[in-house]
């Protein structure tokens, strides 16, 4: 059985389907009804694959080309320095209208 289907899929599948309570094998010589489908669907069977197009099975979520954030070039670093400098460093950064990463980097030849 494939790994991609979900349950979810095979409900939708079933009351689209029109076929009442049963389900016929995708090239016909077999009928079962959909109580054991779900039974050989929860079960892992690979008997299923005979009622199922896995070519038609839609599949959600994952990674999708050109999605997410945009790199940037930078990266974030952890540094520890006392509240006082902390305090100087953002006040720096709002009367010059910058970050506190900009008024570092302006401080590094």
């Amino acid at each position: 059985m494939k790994k991609s289907a979900s349950y979810q899929s095979v409900a939708a599948a079933k009351m689209k389907s029109g076929h009442g309570d049963s389900i016929t094998s995708l090239d016909g010589t077999r009928t079962i009804s959909w109580e054991e489908f779900e039974k050989l669907f929860d079960a892992g069977s690979d008997e299923i694959d005979a009622f199922i197009d896995w070519n038609k099975t839609t599949s959600h979520g994952g990674r999708r080309p050109g999605s997410g954030r945009k790199p940037t070039g930078r990266k974030s670093y952890q540094i520890r320095m006392k509240p006082e400098i902390h305090r100087r460093l953002k006040r720096q950064a709002k009367k010059r209208g910058m970050t506190i990463a900009e008024v570092l980097e302006s401080l590094v030849p």
